[in-house]
């Protein structure tokens, strides 16, 4: 009877010691959880700046005219299809680089960004493809030419920031999974005020004395955007050669 009286006790004991948690548990979790933010809101931070791009591109055609804003609308949504396929079908190389660069193991992070700007190349073609075959397919489902016109003036200018976007998408990953998080955003931000700027000089047309920049319109706004997103391209890549990246 006294060891039948003990066993409980006994038993409460170890319950009380393997329901108790660890004292490094909690900090292991919250570190884990910072650094989940921490790479999951370089993301968010990079997309934001990425669309506000092409929001700026909206907000500029909006002032110009009806049908420039609904050619532009067209476009885009189009593109944010694309963009979004093309995000889930790179975006599984990021985690990987990221261990790899950690682990020190370069060899392996080059191999997983060289797949994945592979990969980005070919996301980038069938862009190419789809935006050139956007005016017959907007023919072909008796859309008015005035529409078809304003939408190829605008793809005719824009569309290497399309194409561009792809690519980029790789090389922004391979940056973040370097960690280098600070030299990308701020490179975008920069992007971001020049595009406006851009926008609305190329689009609206300035004077500077004896210098005068013609009013473009949606061509204009689309040349901006495919300047401003080749010089982010181009800064990335920088970035990305700094921290020892080759192909």
């Amino acid at each position: 009877m006294q060891e039948a009286g003990r066993l409980p006790k006994r038993y409460d004991s170890q319950n009380d010691h393997m329901t108790q948690p660890s004292h490094t548990a909690i900090p292991s979790l919250r570190s884990e959880m910072l650094r989940l933010s921490l790479f999951g809101g370089r993301l968010a931070v990079s997309e934001l700046i990425l669309f506000s791009l092409f929001l700026t591109d909206i907000l500029m055609l909006g002032m110009i005219g009806e049908l420039s804003l609904t050619a532009a609308l067209l476009v885009n949504s189009c593109f944010v299809l694309c963009y979004v396929t093309a995000l889930g079908l790179l975006q599984g190389g990021l985690p990987i680089a990221s261990r790899y660069f950690e682990e020190d193991d370069l060899s392996a992070f080059h191999g997983v960004t060289g797949a994945t700007l592979v990969l980005a190349l070919i996301c980038a073609a069938v862009v190419l493809i789809t935006f050139l075959a956007f005016p017959p397919v907007l023919h072909a489902l008796s859309y008015p030419h005035d529409l078809i016109t304003e939408c190829w003036r605008y793809i005719a200018f824009i569309l290497p920031a399309l194409v561009l976007a792809m690519i980029y998408i790789a090389v922004r990953n391979a940056i973040i999974a370097t960690g280098n998080s600070r030299g990308f955003i701020e490179l975008s931000i920069a992007g971001l005020a020049l595009n406006a700027l851009f926008n609305y000089v190329l689009g609206f047309g300035v004077n500077f004395g004896s210098l005068s920049v013609p009013a473009m319109g949606i061509a204009g706004i689309g040349l901006a955007s495919s300047i401003v997103e080749t010089l982010i391209f181009l800064g990335f890549c920088v970035l990305l050669w700094k921290r020892g990246f080759r192909l």
